[in-house]
């Protein structure tokens, strides 16, 4: 009898002791996802900042006339952020020709980011750029004359970066795509559009009202999706002066493209 209790105890014992254990190993793991969630997230606030120091800002929503005039448009900004655009917008997806900027800008206004990169870029990163480009409103395409390897731009904001790999891309990309403080139209349809591209030069220094560019664009007029027709080029439209706040007026540049869409039509 003695004996059944002292084995009766040593088994509670011993249930006491695992429950215990196991009580301290849950705190632990607990405290341990507490502290990564606390680090996972200071860096992610940490590449934030970084992204947003070296992002150029143009302007905001309000800051940009936003009409869809026929014919080519040319812009202050190169490659463009924002201003007057064709009423057909690029489908969103990617393309190595290029495409007619006034298609792309009309995706910005959707809440698309563009991501632009010169056409000798190392394949290995033009792989990289096809890849991000299968999310939801990404827009990839070359753009000849770039002075940077990669411009990443958005509605009135424009990040320049060295590769397809830059650290900041990522980031850029989560701030900005269908941001609704940041996009005019965020969610329209970036599909349904135009999947037009072209082997022309496309615009490479800013325009200020007034000057006419050196060597205008035909534009092709655009009925939506599957069958775009081209006419006669019309009278360029220039939007008006966009001064970056805070940062000198950029002007990058082109490359060529084909395309292959994304995989979403909503994000």
């Amino acid at each position: 009898m003695i004996r059944q209790r002292k084995e009766a105890r040593r088994k509670a014992y011993e249930r006491q002791r695992r429950n215990w254990l196991l009580v301290r190993v849950g705190i632990g793991a607990i405290i341990v996802l507490v502290i990564a969630g606390i680090a996972w997230t200071a860096l992610r606030e940490f590449e934030q900042n970084q992204v947003n120091d070296d992002v150029t800002v143009y302007g905001g929503i309000e800051d940009f006339s936003r009409n869809h005039p026929p014919g080519p448009q040319f812009y202050n900004v190169v490659p463009p952020v924002g201003s007057d655009h064709n009423n057909i917008w690029q489908n969103c997806g990617f393309y190595d020709e290029t495409i007619f900027n006034w298609h792309g800008v009309h995706s910005l206004e959707h809440g698309a980011v563009w991501i632009t990169y010169r056409p000798d870029l190392p394949q290995e990163q033009i792989a990289e750029i096809e890849s991000i480009a299968e999310q939801s409103f990404i827009l990839a395409s070359p753009y000849p004359g770039l002075k940077s390897p990669v411009v990443a731009s958005v509605w009135g904001k424009q990040i320049e970066l060295e590769g397809a790999n830059d650290d900041r891309l990522e980031p850029f990309i989560r701030e900005y795509r269908l941001n609704r403080d940041n996009s005019p139209e965020p969610g329209a349809s970036c599909s349904g559009g135009t999947n037009l591209t072209t082997t022309e030069l496309p615009q490479q220094e800013p325009v200020l009202p007034g000057t006419p560019p050196s060597s205008p664009q035909p534009s092709p007029e655009v009925s939506p999706v599957a069958s775009p027709a081209a006419s006669p080029a019309a009278t360029p439209v220039i939007g008006p002066v966009v001064t970056p706040l805070g940062s000198p007026i950029a002007s990058p540049v082109a490359s060529p493209v084909a395309f292959r869409p994304e995989g979403d039509e909503q994000g």
